[in-house]
């Protein structure tokens, strides 16, 4: 079912200003609620590739201290899924 703009935006207002809310953090929010996230979400290989693609993707607008830290980033990455 789609939602108005306003609709949408009640779950992310509720969670950004919620003083329940106040604590939480890395949660899924659904209709003003915590739950939790499709099994796809979990994949640690599908995020992994997220991770890569969405670098690869913003190339083109990183500055050279950025790719840098990219380079970091990713180091520490292959490093870590080799020795696991």
């Amino acid at each position: 079912m789609l939602q108005s703009a306003s609709e949408g935006a009640e779950t992310i207002l509720y969670a950004t200003l919620s003083e329940s809310e106040a604590d939480t953090s890395g949660a899924y929010f659904e209709n003003c609620s915590t739950t939790r996230s499709s099994a796809l979400s979990y994949d640690q290989k599908l995020q992994e590739q997220l991770w890569s693609k969405t670098w690869q993707e913003l190339r083109p607008w990183l500055t050279a201290d950025e790719l840098a830290q990219l380079s970091l980033t990713t180091n520490a990455t292959t490093n870590a899924t080799t020795t696991d």
